[in-house]
């Protein structure tokens, strides 16, 4: 067959980015029915918060860990013996930690990738969410290459190829809409926040990769220096009170607290209620993010992000934004089969030509340990087997 399906390696946590779609799905819902969704820098900040929130169950997580140890039977029969004392290996010290350095980087990486999406859209009043996912796919492997030292592979070339294509087809079908009059200097603000979250998830994978730091504990400490870099900013701009002339009216897209606080002061607790949703659905998407970098690979977190595509592209057309039938029904099928070209780029489905299949991360991970083991078996069980065979066989060329 020219393709193939590989279920090997699929466990529970592929569910993770799927049920992460619906948490952002559900984030979405919310910011829309509530008045801090108008303001893109206070959404960051609660974003940030919510990232904070995953210090509850790492806190939850040692506390069962430290009750687990001190109670276990086997545990309990070390204690025993030396009270006072605790076995470790010193070699492990300071490998459950992050440089400030890393965390700065990731904070700041954050602050910008949802920064500029929301500049762009706001400075040219784009309605219509255009991804670039070609962008996605090609940063990706060479992030992997560069951070840490991966193989780009044939299944991902044909990947990049395949995106390409479709996108550039996407663009030809939205620059003949003229109904939707999209501004492709969007595209510019697109590609950098693309660029800053492939680097961000590749960064991710490197550390839990390299250290022993829980995944929890990650991205608290993410969350707190994002949730810094947010205020620095909204401070400043609503210090400035900058505003930006455009259609007649005044369009602020730098945060303004005051008007925020006019504008809730009938509703609070409503307003109150819809954060905490907010917190929580975003709170949740973020754990599942980091247990789908943590123990699938940093690409299965495009699976969310096509997925949202697929949910956005459809609700756009119940929105305001006025377009033609053939760029909802385009954007629709080409999200539909970037979802199963995906699938490719991570080597779930196989091409069977021109050798891709033969070079995916699996197919290359499986022939390894079979020249390992084969190796190991050789070395080790024939060494007397192998040195008889050699004698044989130059007593065979001998004759």
């Amino acid at each position: 067959m020219l393709i193939d399906l590989r279920t090997e390696g699929l466990n529970v946590y592929f569910l993770c980015p799927f049920i992460g779609c619906f948490c952002l799905i559900g984030a979405s819902f919310t910011s829309m029915q509530s008045k801090f969704g108008e303001f893109p820098i206070l959404q960051q900040i609660i974003k940030s918060v919510s990232e904070i929130l995953a210090i509850i169950p790492y806190l939850i997580s040692l506390k069962i860990q430290k009750e687990s140890f001190f109670y276990s039977d086997k545990n309990q029969e070390l204690k025993n013996k030396d009270k006072n004392e605790l076995v470790y290996d010193n070699n492990d010290k300071g490998k459950s930690e992050i440089n400030i350095y890393q965390g700065i980087i990731l904070g700041f990486v954050s602050f910008m990738k949802s920064y500029l999406i929301s500049l762009g859209a706001d400075l040219f009043d784009i309605k219509f969410s255009l991804y670039l996912m070609c962008t996605n796919i090609f940063f990706l492997p060479f992030l992997q290459k560069f951070l840490l030292n991966d193989k780009i592979y044939k299944n991902q070339i044909a990947s990049i190829i395949i995106f390409f294509v479709l996108d550039i087809i996407y663009i030809v079908i939205i620059s003949f809409d003229d109904l939707l009059k999209y501004n492709f200097w969007q595209l510019i603000f697109i590609i950098f926040s693309n660029l800053f979250f492939c680097f961000e998830i590749t960064y991710e994978k490197k550390i839990l990769k390299e250290t022993f730091i829980s995944f929890y504990k990650l991205c608290s400490i993410i969350g707190v220096l994002y949730l810094i870099f947010n205020i620095i900013y909204s401070i400043v701009t609503s210090i400035i009170e900058y505003n930006i002339e455009s259609d007649n009216k005044d369009k602020i897209y730098l945060f303004n607290y005051r008007l925020y606080l006019e504008i809730v002061d009938d509703h609070v607790l409503v307003e109150i209620i819809l954060v905490f949703v907010f917190l929580i659905l975003n709170a949740v998407y973020y754990i599942l993010q980091f247990l789908t970098i943590k123990y699938l690979s940093q690409n299965h977190v495009l699976i969310t992000y096509i997925m949202y595509a697929i949910y956005n592209s459809i609700l756009i057309k119940f929105g305001e934004t006025d377009y033609e039938n053939l760029t909802f029904i385009f954007s629709i099928v080409f999200n539909i089969i970037c979802f199963f070209s995906l699938f490719i780029f991570l080597g779930i489905i196989q091409l069977n030509f021109f050798g891709i299949s033969q070079d995916t991360s699996f197919k290359v991970g499986l022939r390894s340990d079979v020249d390992k083991y084969m190796q190991s078996f050789s070395t080790d069980d024939n060494d007397e087997n192998s040195i008889q065979f050699e004698a044989n066989t130059s007593e065979l060329e001998s004759i």
